[in-house]
Parts: structure tokens; sequence; C-alpha cells
């Protein structure tokens, strides 16, 4: 049976361990793990996401391919399996002034086209465009919901070099560290650069809808499975 090991128990590494074929035996390595009490020493707990498509390369086909195959599955999630958390949410389009600066990827407008629902008419009667007005899954990011009935051991570990889990004998060894992996030996990778945020998680069932803004008023309310909504607004590169 194929060991593996995964360092790192956010978002990236559950869902790796997740997703990894059920006769892996798979051992999830992390300081901090779900279900512990909140702590800021991590961004799981006051995270949220969305899928709202866009991607980073707009005309690499095979970027588009793989932004197409996410939203097709993390769709059937969201029609199929509740428990898994991710649900449907509208996301309103607000036009921006004639003066603001326009973005515009023709190709990444094109892809949604044939995979994503038609945009939906507002009440102001101006339809909406389809890259901006899409319903997009949205999770409260932890897939634990599923690794209980998967091959998945937990250990609460502080790692500081990678060498130190060459004892497990993993075949393969996963960093899903995060952040982390820029002060983590033997990598100490210079190219990871940390974005801190600001966020408020708030209990509110009553929102329906995602709201992102972009520029320099940069703010989001994102809604969780859970009842709760994240609320954020700031985003500086190079600082913790």
């Amino acid at each position: 049976m194929p060991r593996v090991t995964v360092v790192g128990a956010g978002v990236f590494g559950l869902t790796i361990a997740l997703f990894l074929p059920r006769h892996y035996d798979v051992t999830i390595v992390a300081r901090d793990m779900p279900g512990d009490p909140d702590s800021l020493d991590w961004a799981s707990p006051w995270a949220g996401a969305g899928f709202g498509g866009g991607g980073t390369k707009p005309d690499d086909p095979q970027e588009m391919e793989m932004l197409k195959a996410a939203f097709r599955y993390y769709w059937n999630l969201s029609e199929s399996h509740p428990e898994s958390s991710v649900k449907m949410y509208t996301l309103p389009f607000t036009p921006l002034p004639a003066s603001s600066p326009q973005i515009h990827h023709p190709s990444t407008a094109s892809w949604t086209r044939p995979t994503c629902p038609p945009p939906r008419m507002p009440r102001s009667g101006s339809p909406t465009p389809p890259s901006s007005s899409r319903p997009p899954p949205t999770s409260p990011t932890s897939p634990l919901s599923f690794t209980p009935s998967t091959n998945v051991a937990f250990v609460p570990q502080t790692v500081s070099d990678l060498t130190d889990l060459l004892p497990l004998s993993p075949d393969v060894l996963v960093n899903a560290i995060g952040v982390g992996a820029g002060r983590l030996d033997p990598i100490n990778d210079p190219l990871v650069e940390p974005v801190r945020g600001q966020t408020i998680v708030i209990r509110q069932p009553a929102i329906d809808h995602m709201t992102l803004r972009s520029g320099i008023d940069y703010c989001y309310v994102i809604p969780r499975g859970d009842g709760t909504a994240v609320i954020g607004g700031i985003k500086e590169h190079g600082k913790t």
C-alpha cells in the first residue's frame, strides 16, 4: 500500500488527502488541526472560498480546461452532496462608473458561456455579464466531513524540517504547509510571499449571496455553510 505523508492540514492538505486513492495509506502531519480551538496562527478557521472562475492565465487552454473541470465538480457537489458544505450563491454584479478602468478577458468569458449557467436578469432590468453574475459554489474550506471514512491518520506535530518526517517512511511527501514553506528546511522557498489580510467572522445565516469589490476599495463578504460569514477588506503584500 503506497504511503503518503501530507504536511499541513489547511485547505490544500485536506483536499489532497481527500482525493488520493482510497487504498493509499495517508498521514496528515500538522501543527493546527480542524476541530482545534480557533487559532490566529493559520488561516483556515477565518477563511471563506468562492469559485468564480477567471484564473490567472486567461489565454492558457490548459488552465481553462482545469477551470471548467473544477466548476463542474463543485457544481455537482452543491447539487448532490449537501454534506460537503458546498452551496450555490448568487454573485451580484454592480456596473462600474464609466470613468473606472475596465478589465476584460475575452478568453475567460468564452469558457464560462458553455460551462456556467446563463446570467440572470437583475431587478434593474439590465443583464449582467456572464463573467461576473454566475452563482459560484462556496465552501467553508474544510472537507473534514469526508476524511473519517477514508484511510487518513492525523498526527499533531510542529514541523520545522521535512527530513524530520523521514522516519514515517513515506513513499511520497507532500508539502502543503502554505506560507510556511518560506521558512521550512530544507526548502526555504524565496518565492513565497506572505499576504496579510484582516477578516471578521460573524454569525448571519440570512446572508444569501457573495459580495466582492475589487480595486482600491477591495472588500468581500463570503457566506459559509455553517451559517457564518467572512468579512474582509485588507490585502498587504509582504506582511504577516
